[in-house]
């Protein structure tokens, strides 16, 4: 390969060619990414921008506290000073890696690792978890506990205290998720898209049973991305459980407590996404529907104006109580 020094003017060290001059050296600590990288350039060519994309890895894996991200290999890739940014070929080539398998490629909180032989199998067990309608629901269920946790709380003519209780909808059963005694329930349901103006009618009809008086119902319309979401999730914190206590290698380790991580950033991600959902979609009490942003932006801001609603009528002749 042309040395550096026999490059044109203006052309950069990249950390392709910090690669080449470092294989042999990186070989003998880190085998897996040597052959992670020659596994690359057989499916895909020596010089192609794959195997650049490769070999950047390679080196910024051995380095701990490098964020190995798209951009930052972009940036590591620049061919010559006056040469246009590369962020969509390493983009494109990424992308087409994670999804080969043959690469051992894997990307974990944003950083791009090539994975031995031992995390390999553990990638492989992981994806053999099951993740059905009760696994995932268990999760969704204490998401939605902690996004109303302190639950929302108001009081009557500044004396009396009325908190809602929480729960969730599954199917036709309520279960409940918090403050099960109290006098208030709110009832949060997700719907298909498609059935939400139906659903609503039927909620509208069922609020105003006697039984349901004192239910608050919260609709909001489902999101693939959230399902996608509670899987992963469900799988990372699966394979962390099953392997935590075991002696294994650094490398395993690592990859452990990588998805522990990854479960915590999901997490905090469907937090949001379920906020945007219950936010965008409506209150039902007592026969009268009212849209969540119309009474706040802010969800649970919104919830503590619905709740103040109805516990004045749940409470109607609390004003006439003696004092």
């Amino acid at each position: 390969q042309k040395l550096l020094a026999d490059q044109p003017a203006g052309t950069l060290a990249t950390t392709a060619v910090f690669y080449d001059t470092l294989r042999h050296d990186i070989r003998k600590s880190f085998r897996h990414v040597v052959e992670g990288v020659e596994r690359v350039e057989r499916i895909y060519g020596a010089d192609s921008a794959h195997a650049r994309v490769a070999k950047s890895v390679a080196v910024l894996q051995l380095l701990d506290d490098f964020p190995t991200n798209r951009e930052n290999i972009a940036a590591l890739l620049h061919p010559s000073a006056d040469a246009g940014s590369q962020l969509a070929t390493v983009k494109a080539a990424v992308d087409e890696m994670l999804a080969d398998k043959e690469v051992h490629l894997s990307e974990i909180d944003g950083r791009l690792r090539f994975m031995s032989e031992a995390v390999s199998e553990m990638e492989g067990e992981r994806a053999k978890i099951h993740a059905g309608p009760r696994e995932t629901r268990l999760v969704l269920h204490d998401k939605l506990k902690q996004i109303f946790t302190p639950a929302p709380t108001v009081r009557l003519l500044g004396t009396r205290s009325v908190t809602t209780g929480i729960k969730a909808m599954s199917g036709t059963l309520a279960i409940s998720l918090d403050g099960e005694r109290e006098p208030v329930q709110t009832a949060i349901e997700f719907v298909p898209a498609g059935n939400y103006e139906k659903t609503k009618e039927e909620r509208i009809l069922d609020s105003n049973q006697r039984a349901n008086l004192n239910c608050l119902y919260l609709l909001a319309k489902e999101d693939p991305e959230i399902d996608n979401k509670l899987v992963e999730i469900v799988r990372s914190i699966g394979i962390y459980n099953q392997n935590r206590n075991k002696t294994v290698e650094k490398e395993v380790s690592e990859y452990l407590n990588g998805q522990f991580q990854r479960a915590e950033s999901l997490g905090n991600e469907l937090e949001a996404l379920l906020k945007k959902q219950l936010a965008a979609g409506s209150f039902i009490f007592r026969g009268k529907p009212v849209a969540v942003g119309v009474l706040h932006a802010d969800l649970l801001q919104a919830t503590g104006k619905q709740l103040e609603t109805a516990a004045k009528e749940v409470f109607e002749k609390y004003a006439e109580a003696p004092v």
